[in-house]
C-alpha cells in the first residue's frame, strides 16, 4: 500500500466516524439522557427533575435581588470597563 493509499484510507475512516459522531441521537447528550433512562426509575428521574427545576429558580431568584440592589447609576444605562 503507498503512502498515497493509506492516507486516502485513513481519510475515509475519519470522514466516516465524523459522520457517525454528527448523526441525531449520537450525541454524548443524548447516549447520556439513554443510559439515565435505562438505569433510572421514572420517580426517580421525575424528582431529579423537580430538583434541577428549584436549583434554576434559586438562581433566579438571587439574580433577580442583585440585579434590584445594583446602584442606580448603572442601572439606568452602560457601565466603562476599561481594559488593559
Amino acid at each position: 500500500m503507498t503512502d498515497q493509499t493509506a492516507l486516502e484510507a485513513r481519510i475515509k475512516q475519519l470522514e466516516a466516524r465524523l459522520a457517525r459522531l454528527e448523526r441525531p441521537g449520537d450525541r454524548v447528550g443524548d447516549q447520556i439522557e439513554t443510559v439515565m433512562r435505562t438505569v433510572l426509575p421514572d420517580e426517580t428521574r421525575t424528582h431529579m427533575r423537580a430538583a434541577w427545576r428549584e436549583q434554576l429558580m434559586a438562581l433566579r431568584s438571587f439574580l433577580d435581588r442583585w440585579i434590584e440592589e445594583r446602584p442606580e447609576d448603572t442601572a439606568t444605562g452602560r457601565e466603562r470597563i476599561d481594559v488593559k
